[in-house]
């Protein structure tokens, strides 16, 4: 196992309750995009140099400091006096389990030698995991607002799966900022897409269906939350549409605030029920807080900015704070790190999907006899195709009556699909495919 070596970077107790990854470039002359690494999750940097055109500058005044022996000169709002070994400096094969041994036993930083991407965001996100259930704060530095003009990182909108069909619009619940606009752009460009805000998931349906808009993008299941059982209905409300895509977004809250607001003034705290839930733990360590809940977060960090109240606070997406000119007060404030919702992109059935389908989405019913359920369950066995999500939902106006969803992957032989549609549709009721789609 490799032999990690100490990480000496500063004046912090082990023990102390945050939980930082530092990412150290040997040699020093090392270039490094900071903006992979910001969304990756980094809390600093060591050493390298910015690359060409980078689209963060190399001296940004929220990040950590260092002096030339590789010690903090400014670690804002929590330096400490002891001088002592913070965690290991680490890189190879071993380097996620090490990480997580030596949080465990009480170091506040983690460092990763040259790190690969892949294994950086792997660190970050089993870390953020575990500050959960230690109680400590995973740090990074968040981004700072810059307006609500949209920008686009360049070099990224080429690959957006619609990147080749510009113009487009794309229908999303919320307001501008919410993490379903997120999702948007996880498939589409944003320099060429417009995405239309809509107050309800209905009326995203209602929208597509008329022609208003290209296409929808709607949650249906969060890791933690589960199935947003509104937009099942709706899929079976609105057979003229299909799926034709999958996404997901990783929900990090941040309580977002008036820029130079002081944390000592806020009173209030405004989020949709599900963003407060997610962030109780962090919420329950300022019992003077009051939790209001809101239609929607982006919407909330909205209302925050419209009143000028530095009192008033808001849990959302970094996205949010960025497009309303306001200021991450504390970044990652959700209690489980592993926090994702699951997007489906909708459309009318007459425009084709892009990509390469992978997976398929169906619906039905059965008769209410004894192993009714199971024999249609067995036919995607029977074929080899791997079911993924199975969800029951009440028919409307027929008490105790059930609708099946089901999520499959494709197999390699797409006639094997096939048949396993033709021969569900014999033991089956109301059967009806969804969407065939990349995922």
């Amino acid at each position: 196992m490799h032999d990690p070596r100490l990480l000496r970077l500063g004046p912090v107790a082990l023990g102390y309750p945050r939980i930082s990854v530092v990412a150290v470039f040997d040699p020093p002359g090392r270039r490094f995009d900071p903006e992979v690494l910001r969304e990756a999750g980094v809390s600093a940097t060591v050493g390298g140099s910015v690359i060409p055109d980078s689209p963060v500058p190399a001296a940004d005044p929220g990040a950590i400091v260092w002096d030339r022996e590789g010690r903090i000169a400014l670690y804002p709002g929590w330096v400490r006096s002891q001088d002592r070994p913070w965690g290991p400096l680490l890189e190879g094969p071993d380097t996620v389990a090490l990480a997580l041994a030596s949080v465990v036993a009480g170091a506040p930083v983690v460092g990763l030698l040259n790190p690969d991407p892949v294994i950086l965001t792997e660190v970050v996100t089993e870390l953020k995991a575990l500050a959960g259930l230690l109680g400590r704060e995973f740090t990074r530095i968040p981004k700072r607002a810059e307006g609500t003009a949209r920008k686009e990182v360049p070099g990224t909108g080429e690959s957006r799966r619609y990147s080749g069909r510009p113009g487009l619009s794309v229908a999303f619940q919320g307001e501008h900022g919410a993490f379903s606009e997120m999702a948007v752009f996880n498939l589409f460009p944003q320099q060429s897409t417009q995405a239309v805000p809509l107050p309800s998931f209905r009326e995203v349906f209602t929208a597509v269906l008329a022609g208003d808009v290209d296409f929808g993008m709607v949650p249906i299941e969060n890791a933690l939350a589960g199935p947003i059982n509104e937009n099942y209905d709706l899929l079976q409300e609105f057979p003229d549409l299909h799926i034709v895509g999958e996404t997901q977004v990783r929900v990090e809250h941040n309580l977002i605030g008036l820029p130079g607001t002081d944390l000592a003034a806020v009173r209030r705290v405004f989020s949709h029920p599900q963003g407060l839930a997610q962030s109780q733990q962090f919420l329950k360590s300022h019992p003077e807080w009051e939790s209001v809940p809101f239609y929607d977060t982006a919407g909330s960090v909205k209302h925050v900015a419209e009143k000028r109240d530095p009192s008033l606070a808001a849990i959302a997406s970094a996205e949010a704070a960025r497009v309303y000119g306001m200021e991450i007060l504390v970044p990652g404030v959700e209690t489980n790190h592993r926090n994702f919702t699951r997007f489906f992109l909708i459309t009318r059935r007459s425009e084709p999907g892009v990509g390469t389908p992978n997976k398929a989405s169906l619906v039905f019913g059965t008769a209410d006899a004894p192993g009714a359920l199971s024999r249609c369950l067995a036919v995607f066995a029977s074929h080899g195709v791997n079911m993924t999500k199975l969800e029951s939902r009440p028919i409307h106006g027929r008490p105790w009556d059930y609708l099946f969803y089901v999520d499959a992957r494709l197999p390699a032989d797409p006639k094997a699909f096939d048949a396993t549609v033709a021969e569900l549709g014999t033991v089956a009721q109301d059967l009806r495919v969804l969407g065939v789609y990349e995922a």
